[in-house]
C-alpha cells in the first residue's frame, strides 16, 4: 500500500507543479488547461467517467458488504456530474441550447448546475464554493486521518459505511479545497475539480482492487495505465472538438474571453509579459 500511496502523492503534486509553472511561464498553455471544452475540462469529465464504472462495479460486487450504499451514491454522482461536463452530449454533440437553459443558464449550455453558478460573482456561488471546499477538507483530510488514529466519529462513518479514500489522496484532497476557495482568483477551481475527479476515481478503482489478490506493483502499473488513459482520452477529445467545424468558432469565441479576462488578472499581479501574451493571442 505503501507504494500505491506513494503514486497517488506523486501524480497529485505533478498536477499541481503542472498548473503552478502553466500558470506563470506559459499563460496560453495554463488557459487551455482550464477552460471550457478544453484539456483539463474533459480529464475532469473522464475521472468522473471512471467513477463511475469502478463505483458501479463495487456496487454489484457483495464482497463491498457496508460500503455499496456509498458507492451507489457515488455512482450516481459521477454519472451525473459527467453528463453535466458534457452538457448532456452538447459539447460532442454540437446542439443548439434550449430556451429555458439560454435564458437562465449563466454559461447559455444545457446543464444544471450553471443555472446557480458561473462566470459571475453572486452571493449563492460564493456560498456553495465554500461549502464545496469544506466538504473537500472534511472527506478528503480529515476523515482518513482521524480514521488512521481510530478517532470514534470516524470509525462510527466506517461502521455505517462511509469509504474513507486512501491517505495518499490527502495533498489531493487539500489542494483542491485551496483551489475551490479561488484565493487567487486565476480560474483554479477548474483544477480543483480535476483532483477531486481524480482522487474519487482511485478512491473507487482501489476499492475494486482490494478485492483481488495483486501485488502493489501491479496496482500501481494499473494506477498509471488509467491515468495516461484519461490523459490521452482527454487530449484527443479537445482535439476532435478543435477541428470540428460545428465546434471551432464557439471554442475560438470562449478563448478569446478567456485571454481577456487572464490578462486583467495578470495585471493584478504585475505580471505584464504574460498580459502581453494573453492580448496578442486575444488580438488572433
Amino acid at each position: 500500500m505503501l507504494l500505491v500511496n506513494s503514486y497517488f502523492i506523486l501524480v497529485s503534486l505533478l498536477v499541481v507543479a503542472f498548473y503552478g509553472i502553466t500558470a506563470v511561464y506559459f499563460p496560453q498553455l495554463y488557459i487551455l488547461c482550464t477552460y471550457e471544452d478544453m484539456y483539463g475540462e474533459w480529464g475532469q469529465a473522464f475521472f468522473f467517467l471512471v467513477t463511475f464504472i469502478f463505483s458501479a462495479l463495487n456496487v454489484v460486487n457483495r464482497d463491498t458488504g457496508r460500503f455499496r450504499w456509498f458507492f451507489g451514491l457515488l455512482a450516481l454522482a459521477a454519472l451525473y456530474t459527467f453528463m453535466e461536463e458534457i452538457s448532456w452530449g452538447q459539447r460532442l454533440i454540437g446542439f443548439d441550447t434550449p430556451e429555458f437553459f439560454a435564458e437562465y443558464n449563466y454559461q447559455n449550455e444545457a446543464n444544471l448546475h450553471n443555472l446557480l453558478t458561473g462566470p459571475v460573482n453572486s452571493g449563492t456561488k460564493t456560498f456553495l464554493t465554500y461549502v464545496v471546499a469544506l466538504g473537500m477538507l472534511g472527506y478528503g483530510v480529515l476523515f482518513p486521518f482521524l480514521l488512521r488514529r481510530r478517532w470514534s466519529l470516524a470509525l462510527w462513518f466506517d461502521k455505517w459505511g462511509c469509504a474513507a479514500p486512501p491517505l495518499g489522496l490527502m495533498p489531493a484532497f487539500l489542494f483542491a479545497a485551496i483551489f475551490e476557495a479561488e484565493f487567487f482568483a486565476f480560474n483554479e477551481a477548474e483544477v480543483a475539480e480535476l483532483l477531486v475527479a481524480m482522487a474519487m476515481a482511485f478512491t473507487a478503482l482501489l476499492f475494486f482492487l482490494n478485492k483481488y489478490a495483486l501485488d502493489s506493483l501491479t496496482r500501481v502499473f494499473i494506477f498509471i495505465f488509467i491515468t495516461f488513459t484519461v490523459a490521452i482520452s482527454a487530449f484527443s477529445t479537445t482535439r476532435i472538438l478543435l477541428n470540428n467545424p460545428a465546434q471551432e468558432s464557439g471554442i475560438a469565441h470562449r478563448l478569446a474571453n478567456g485571454y481577456k479576462r487572464f490578462s486583467d488578472r495578470y495585471e493584478r499581479y504585475d505580471h505584464y509579459s504574460a498580459v502581453i501574451e494573453v492580448l496578442q493571442l486575444y488580438d488572433q
